[in-house]
């Protein structure tokens, strides 16, 4: 299980603290440039994005669905009742 902390190291810059200890070796230093830092926020932001249409689409499609199960119960039922027979 390896965790990170940021911390900045001068302008433009992070350095990434990692405390990941498997088998007994530490991963060392980096640092991420602001075009690596906006990079890493875009792919999230796009994941986020993706998600939330996925779920979007999901729900429309729900709703789409109960509607035509409520026509198909209202038909059934009123073709049960006696349909149009009961107007002529």
């Amino acid at each position: 299980m390896s965790s990170n902390l940021l911390a900045p190291d001068g302008p433009g810059n992070k350095r990434i603290f990692s405390t990941n200890t498997k088998h007994g070796e530490t991963m060392g230093n980096r640092t991420l440039t602001e075009d690596d830092v906006k990079a890493i926020a875009k792919e999230i932001e796009n994941g986020i994005t993706q998600r939330f249409q996925l779920n979007v689409g999901r729900g429309v499609l729900a709703m789409v669905w109960r509607v035509i199960l409520y026509a198909l119960i209202a038909t059934a039922a009123f073709g049960a009742g006696g349909g149009f027979k009961k107007f002529f």
